[in-house]
């Protein structure tokens, strides 16, 4: 794993091994994810399965941002290699092969990523 940051961006980048694995390798996006327990005000996330790509946004109104209408954060995560398996998840209801869902307390998984690294940036 390597991990970047400035101010506006993060960087993540996983590699994972191409032989030797006889498990399925994940990655989890947890969506709707806030600092403050209940903060989320409201969350999206899509994947596209073609360009190989999530996107999505957290409403977060905390302590402090709430009076001011809170702040949208957006994501964007390219993965370099086809996922074979994708889906979305709804508190707690796990909805395979579905490209998108909304509200809070959601999220996104992909799997059987060879090769996978993923790049994800935050404004």
């Amino acid at each position: 794993m390597q991990l970047t940051a400035t101010q506006h961006v993060a960087l993540h980048r996983y590699t994972f091994p191409t032989q030797g694995s006889a498990y399925n390798k994940y990655i989890f996006v947890d969506a709707s994810y806030t600092l403050d327990a209940k903060a989320c005000s409201g969350a999206q996330v899509q994947v596209n399965a073609t360009s190989q790509q999530i996107t999505g946004w957290v409403l977060n109104k905390g302590s402090l941002s709430a009076r001011f209408g809170g702040y949208q954060l957006y994501y964007a995560i390219t993965f370099s290699a086809p996922f074979t398996q994708y889906g979305v998840w709804t508190n707690g209801t796990v909805q395979n092969q579905t490209s998108s869902t909304s509200g809070c307390n959601i999220g996104r998984y992909a799997s059987n990523c060879p090769r996978g690294r993923w790049r994800q940036s935050e404004h």
